[in-house]
This record gives structure tokens, C-alpha cells and sequence, in this order.
């Protein structure tokens, strides 16, 4: 069983500071520590997802981005690991920066929570 949520950078939007924050320069162990508490809801902490290291966070604005086949990378790549250890996310989303964006790539797109022992 997978858990996937969408997260961004929300602070104008949400005070209350619940969602997880992914995208552009995000800070991973922060985003961590959201996803940590969000799966620690009722409604999730049971689930095998949350202790056996299949709970991500992806960038919500992938939804609606020609970068979508990046966020199909790194979903391929968490849940299918053997089937798809010659892919690289982060390596593609950074070659569409340098050939398509203004921008320099900076990792935080998506995490996952390391399995709980």
C-alpha cells in the first residue's frame, strides 16, 4: 500500500501551517516532519504505508505542468525500485531546467518518510 500526498508552499494561503511544503528550495527535513505528523492521524498511523517508508509528498503544481512525466519518474522509481533503478528524476527535471527554464533546478520536488524500525 502507497500513501502520496501533494504538498507546496502555502503560507499565504493556510496559516495554520498543516500542509507540507515541497517545491522549489524546500526543506526536506521540514517537509519530513509535516509528513511525519500528518501520517500520524488517526486515519493514517495504522496503515502499513506510514511504517514501511511508502508515504510521499510530491510538488501539488506538477498537476498542471509539462513536467508531469518527472513526478511519473520518481512515483515509478518509489514503487517499483529494481524495475527502475537506471531513472533519475532528479538528473531529467534538472536537464529541463538548463535546457527549457530561466531558472536554476533546486532539489525538494517530492520526499518519502524512511521506514519506521
Amino acid at each position: 500500500m502507497y500513501r502520496v500526498v501533494t504538498g507546496a508552499n502555502w503560507k499565504n494561503y493556510n496559516t495554520a501551517g498543516g500542509w507540507i511544503y515541497v517545491g522549489p528550495s524546500a526543506n526536506i527535513s521540514e517537509a519530513t516532519q509535516r509528513l511525519t505528523m500528518l501520517m500520524a492521524r488517526l486515519a493514517f498511523h495504522t496503515l502499513p504505508a506510514v511504517t514501511n517508508g511508502n508515504a510521499h509528498a510530491i510538488w501539488h503544481q506538477f498537476y498542471d505542468s509539462p513536467y508531469q512525466s518527472v513526478v511519473i519518474q520518481a512515483l515509478a522509481k518509489r514503487l517499483h525500485p529494481k524495475l527502475f533503478k537506471d531513472i533519475d528524476p532528479d538528473a531529467t527535471f534538472r536537464e529541463f531546467h538548463q535546457r527549457f527554464l530561466p531558472i536554476d533546478y533546486q532539489p525538494g520536488y517530492w520526499m518519502t518518510l524512511k521506514p519506521k524500525r
